[in-house]
């Protein structure tokens, strides 16, 4: 189920965008030795969506964004400090 509800592709529409390239020098005094690639993750809002269903969707989008928005709070919430 946890598959279902972190996986846009789910919903019934295509998402592109979701990661995106980083080149990062590997010595900026000495750019001779190259770049390191790596993927990162853009945030939501920067996901762009189809505009129609390309097919039959598993869940809302609705139930999608929720989840996500679960997700978050919970990752905020193990990730502060506790109260004094």
């Amino acid at each position: 189920m946890r598959a279902i509800l972190t996986n846009p592709r789910y919903t019934g529409h295509e998402v592109w965008n979701k990661q995106r390239k980083q080149e990062i020098l590997l010595d900026v005094d000495d750019v001779t030795l190259g770049h390191r690639t790596q993927q990162t993750w853009n945030t939501p809002d920067q996901w762009v969506w189809s505009a129609k269903p390309v097919h039959e969707s598993l869940i809302s989008k609705a139930t999608f964004t929720r989840a996500q928005a679960r997700r978050h709070d919970r990752r905020q919430h193990r990730s502060s400090p506790p109260d004094s």
